[in-house]
């Protein structure tokens, strides 16, 4: 019989003490969560000391410590952010500015004003992949700023920056890789479409796919196809670090990725 998650559940516990014990996923610290009343069910019910989860949840913490997972450290509550919100808002901002950088002219009709200036294609796309790159390495370098400054003025003593640069590194080569795959694909489209949609798409999917392979063992197949899936942000491993070959990689299919948009961008007929 196969059950999801609390489904085929039902268990009394009385002066005994239980270890979760499972993979990624496997729904340990949501089954904590839930039974605290910090996340819904959608169907069934349970009680703590003879309490509803759900009606009487803040009743039910005030007898219990709960310690969650990665927020007892102020790197462990930046990681949640920086995964989910930065890496995430700063990839659309990257994509997009790749795919529009290079369309600008072509969407608003302007391009015989940058075509007839004594400049070659090459020294057009040069420029440009110079001006992107230098805005993702901006907004970068200012969101880093603030996490070194929030660390040391707000974290524990104990907080190594060590860590929080490695895991900026590792979002950094995300976002080159959205950059590089936002001028991909404004040479294949039509610059008169809206790229917002596809770009959002392509990073949303990305992280969505990463999230879905750690579900299970049998998931993990699907990680391979998300470039999060190759840089590490368990901060709370005691191992953590930098992965060099990953990088390594991830800066070679970026300019490999750059070297097939010049190509194009080279032979593209440009209308005016």
């Amino acid at each position: 019989m196969q059950c999801y998650f609390m489904n085929c559940l039902i268990y009394r516990v009385n002066g005994e003490i239980f270890g979760f014990i499972g993979p990624n996923g496997a729904g340990k610290s949501t089954f904590i969560r839930t039974l605290l009343g910090l996340l819904i069910p959608t169907d069934g019910s349970s009680e703590i000391f003879g309490k509803n989860i759900q009606t009487e949840g803040k009743s039910i913490r005030q007898k219990i410590g709960y310690l969650p997972d990665n927020w007892n450290t102020i790197l462990g509550l930046y990681n949640i952010y920086f995964t989910i919100y930065m890496i995430v808002m700063m990839g659309i901002f990257s994509a997009s500015t790749g795919a529009l950088i290079f369309s600008s002219e072509e969407k608003n009709k302007t391009a015989e004003f940058l075509l007839t200036k004594p400049l070659t294609r090459k020294d057009i796309f040069m420029s440009k992949i110079f001006a992107l790159f230098s805005l993702v390495f901006a907004i970068f370098l200012f969101q880093t700023a603030v996490a070194f400054i929030g660390v040391k003025v707000f974290g524990e003593a104990t907080a190594s920056l060590s860590i929080l640069f490695k895991m900026q590194i590792n979002g950094l080569m995300l976002l080159l890789f959205f950059a590089s795959i936002g001028v991909f694909v404004s040479m294949f489209l039509n610059p008169k479409n809206n790229f917002m949609g596809l770009v959002v798409g392509i990073v949303f999917g990305s992280y969505f796919l990463d999230a879905i392979s750690k579900i299970s063992d049998k998931m993990n197949w699907i990680g391979y196809f998300s470039p999060y899936h190759y840089f590490d942000f368990q901060v709370s491993n005691p191992d953590y670090h930098l992965n060099f070959l990953n990088i390594g990689l991830m800066i070679l299919l970026c300019f490999v990725i750059l070297i097939v948009s010049y190509f194009k961008y080279n032979k593209k007929d440009i209308s005016a």
